[in-house]
């Protein structure tokens, strides 16, 4: 689905098509324009999407073999270019540039495990340990130059932070928190307080159980709509109201 190409820039192995948002159907359906034909695209994230997802506006979408929908949305245009939104591409990014060592965190893994238990993303074995990781998509802009999530309240996503560390402990593994912001020209990410309350106080009671906190953001090339450049390895995390 995706490869790597350089350092930074990683390659959408599926042909980019041209779209415009029509209407959200539901939660994982987004009605589109392509051309002159209507299509209905699936939708890979939860959030509402709302400053995103909106009537006219422009956005990339890729076939797939679905049984109901045969394309996916996978960006659509903001301020600064266009913000990746598509949860399972932010992922086969995410797994590419660990397989190659990119991300200083982990160093070299030589095994990466998905939906452990069927509640965590990533189970990684690396050269001195492993990491049991979380991935939290931050496609909401904040101040022009932040990254946030969520975008909505999250009763899941507070619990994936809050018993993380202890369900990384009790199999030997570090526990990681990366947040993807799929945003261009971002500074860091604001965990969202405002749309999550909890989300600070949680956060700040598991990295004193050892919780680790990693940002990494991406964004869209304007020569290409299916390169994806990975732009910050390290992107701080800002855990404080702003």
């Amino acid at each position: 689905m995706i490869k790597l190409v350089e350092n930074n820039v990683l390659v959408l192995e599926k042909r980019a098509l041209d779209c415009v948002i029509a209407e959200r159907i539901n939660r994982f359906t987004v009605k589109v324009m392509i051309g002159e034909s209507t299509r209905y695209a699936h939708l890979n994230n939860t959030g509402r999407l709302r400053d995103l997802l909106v009537n006219g506006r422009r956005a990339y979408c890729y076939e797939i073999n679905g049984s109901k929908l045969n394309c996916r949305i996978y960006a659509v245009e903001e301020r600064y270019g266009y913000a990746i939104i598509d949860t399972l591409l932010q992922e086969k990014i995410f797994e590419t540039i660990v397989r190659e060592g990119l991300l200083s965190v982990f160093g070299t893994c030589h095994s990466i495990k998905g939906k452990l238990r069927v509640i965590y993303d990533y189970l990684l074995s690396c050269e001195k340990t492993s990491f049991l990781v979380e991935i939290k998509s931050a496609t909401m802009r904040l101040k022009e130059i932040y990254a946030s999530y969520p975008d909505t309240r999250t009763d899941r996503g507070v619990k994936h932070i809050v018993y993380l560390p202890d369900d990384a402990k009790s199999i030997g593994a570090i526990p990681v928190l990366v947040f993807i912001a799929g945003l261009r020209s971002v500074e860091a990410v604001v965990p969202n307080y405002i749309a999550e309350p909890r989300i600070l106080n949680a956060i700040d009671a598991s990295t004193k159980k050892g919780l680790l906190v990693q940002g990494l953001s991406l964004y869209v090339s304007d020569e290409d709509p299916q390169k994806i450049i990975v732009d910050k390895q390290n992107l701080p995390i800002i855990i404080a109201p702003l």
